[in-house]
């Protein structure tokens, strides 16, 4: 981001567009933290299909199990929750309920 201000500095006398691009990046730049955002939510799907699998297919499917379909949509919604840490919080909620 910086750098780019930078690139935009020497124009902002002489062209409008400059200088309304310099506002919008100033005011916007909490929304343009791209590195960031990557970090927090960008996941490639094969790594949560593989973890579908994995917690479907180990949890749901080993031999002699039978589930009913609210058991069966429980145990993704538990593991979910345990990966996210946010077990306390579902388990309170499911206890009121």
């Amino acid at each position: 981001m910086q750098a780019i201000l930078r690139a935009i500095e020497p124009h902002l006398k002489t062209s409008k567009e400059a200088r309304t691009r310099r506002e919008y990046l100033l005011a916007s730049r909490h929304r343009l933290d791209y590195p960031r955002f990557r970090r927090m939510v960008c996941t490639p799907s094969g790594v949560v299909e593989a973890g579908c699998r994995l917690a479907v297919g180990t949890g749901l499917k080993r031999a002699g199990m039978h589930w009913t379909v609210g058991g069966a949509n429980a145990i993704p919604t538990l593991r979910a929750c345990r990966l996210s840490r946010r077990y306390d919080g579902y388990r309170d909620r499911r206890h009121a309920a």
